[in-house]
């Protein structure tokens, strides 16, 4: 019987592992070096495409930190539908949203190339309000809730908008 409890908690850790993985793959993405970001008032404006991959970069460090962060703390989900819905909720709140909400610093700091500032203030914009949701009600994240909703339903809009830029690696719908 041990056995099977262990079983069991060890595959809704799985399960919540793979929600996280869904939510946070429409908002981060590929890559693996340093971002070398240069911005501020007298920085050259990179070239559109060497910014998408900065950017790609940038996305990919976040989904990194919070997937080996997120594993890390679903091994010490309760169980039970209770303590796991606290548990998810917290990690929206302690891990998801202040590495997105640095993942927006870095890129907003990177700077878009000349021409772009538009296009890329709009993706950052409808990602900043994903996240707002998520800050604001927690709950549509945690996939015990019955108000728990997909990662499409909180990034469609910055997943199209990254996706007409030429963004792979940040949010896909």
């Amino acid at each position: 019987m041990r056995r099977s409890r262990r079983g069991a908690a060890r595959r809704a850790g799985a399960g919540a592992i793979a929600a996280l993985l869904v939510l946070l793959a429409p908002a981060c993405g590929g890559g693996d070096e340093e971002t070398g970001a240069t911005s501020g008032a007298g920085a050259a404006r990179l070239e559109k495409k060497e910014f998408v991959e900065r950017a790609n970069r940038i996305c990919a460090q976040s989904l990194e930190k919070v997937v080996s962060a997120g594993v890390k703390m679903v091994k010490e989900f309760p169980e039970g539908d209770k303590g796991r819905f606290q548990a998810e909720r917290s990690l929206v709140s302690s891990l998801v949203v202040p590495t997105l909400e640095s993942e927006i610093a870095q890129l907003r700091e990177l700077g878009p190339p000349p021409g772009d500032a538009a296009k890329f203030e709009a993706f950052l914009a409808a990602t900043e309000a994903a996240l707002a949701e998520a800050e604001e009600e927690p709950e549509t994240y945690v996939t015990v809730s019955d108000e728990y909703r997909p990662g499409a339903r909180h990034y469609g809009k910055a997943a199209k908008l990254a996706t007409g830029y030429g963004l792979e690696g940040c949010p896909q719908g």
